[in-house]
């Protein structure tokens, strides 16, 4: 697990002041949230122990449900595709929270989301095979060239709202100050592809055969010269990386006691890191180059033909390995009270 860059977003003073101490802090609730938040239909209960996943998609985007209980090192994981169209937002909203105290840092219970596929560029296919040459005495096609590499995909999560009526701390160590981490980090820049290489360089063919007066002469011909082997196919250029992705703005909404419990909560959301280039692909093989034509009644000299090399340095360059990282997302902390919304 990578370290955590948590950011604190509650006080004591959020505890003794209340509302006032929070407002600095505080995000109206969107009219296009309440809504769907309103029409989601409400689930009985859910019980986060272990790693449970939940699919989030652009139709479905709102969890409500009457009780969310979080046990002891329990993960709630929001699947979200990358290369999707994206929801507008993510919304995880209860009734009654319970959350079972931690009896150590790395007991805490989890908010995150997982990938439902990578952003990394997948490979293309290798240039196509030059042709053998045609009959006695063709030289060999060249390789063709591979498509050009895909390039790394960024990916910038949505807003998350977290949305909780009523929380209720169970047990475990009083002197624990975090409850519950809410990571939405940005999601790292995809790798380039790695180029494809190069087609094979084609073959060439044999030399023609000499030409006899009868089968022990004259010779009227001399054996022909084996022909050259195509050149290969360059390899593709790598794929440039992406540049990180943005951390998702979490914000978050309950009555002020809800509220004061949520100071206790840890938010991660800083910016994905850039993603690399990927590797140049190299050229293709070499082609056979043709042999020398037969000599039964000739004396004449021939030979094979020559392989053709690559005409391109053998491996491309790589991608470029973008240096921007994605920015951290914003941070919000409400209170109001959510019971027309249940």
């Amino acid at each position: 697990m990578k370290p955590w860059k948590s950011i604190i977003v509650g006080v004591i003073a959020a505890v003794v002041s209340g509302i006032s101490a929070v407002q600095a802090q505080s995000f109206p609730l969107p009219t296009d949230v309440e809504s769907a938040v309103r029409m989601a239909a409400l689930g009985s209960g859910e019980a986060i122990t272990g790693l449970k996943l939940y699919d989030v998609n652009n139709s479905v985007y709102v969890i409500k449900v009457e009780s969310l209980t979080f046990s002891i090192g329990g993960t709630m994981a929001l699947r979200v595709d990358p290369l999707a169209p994206k929801p507008p937002f993510i919304v995880v909203a209860a009734k009654n929270v319970y959350i079972q105290r931690p009896q150590s840092s790395g007991d805490v219970a989890t908010i995150t989301y997982d990938l439902t596929r990578s952003t990394d560029a997948v490979r293309t296919r290798d240039g196509i095979d030059g042709k053998t040459g045609a009959g006695l005495g063709g030289s060999g096609g060249n390789g063709d060239p591979p498509p050009p590499s895909d390039y790394g995909k960024t990916y910038n999560l949505p807003p998350v709202y977290v949305l909780f009526q009523n929380i209720s701390v169970l047990g475990g160590d009083p002197n624990l100050p975090e409850l519950l981490r809410i990571s939405f980090r940005g999601v790292p820049g995809g790798k380039g592809a790695d180029g494809a290489n190069g087609g094979r360089g084609g073959d060439g063919t044999r030399g023609s055969d000499a030409s006899c007066g009868s089968d022990i002469g004259p010779c009227n011909a001399g054996p022909g010269q084996g022909h050259d082997s195509g050149a290969p196919g360059p390899g593709a250029r790598g794929g440039d990386g992406a540049n990180g992705g943005n951390g998702a703005d979490i914000r978050f909404f309950g009555p002020s006691a809800a509220v004061a419990t949520m100071g206790f909560f840890t938010a991660a959301n800083d910016g994905g890191h850039p993603g690399i280039g990927g590797h140049g692909g190299i050229c293709g093989t070499f082609g056979q180059p043709g042999g020398a034509g037969s000599r039964r009644c000739c004396k004449d000299q021939s030979g094979p033909g020559a392989v053709t090399p690559c005409a391109t340095p053998h491996q491309a360059s790589p991608g470029n390995t973008s240096t921007t990282m994605g920015k951290p997302g914003a941070f919000s902390l409400t209170p109001r009270d959510l019971s027309d919304l249940f």
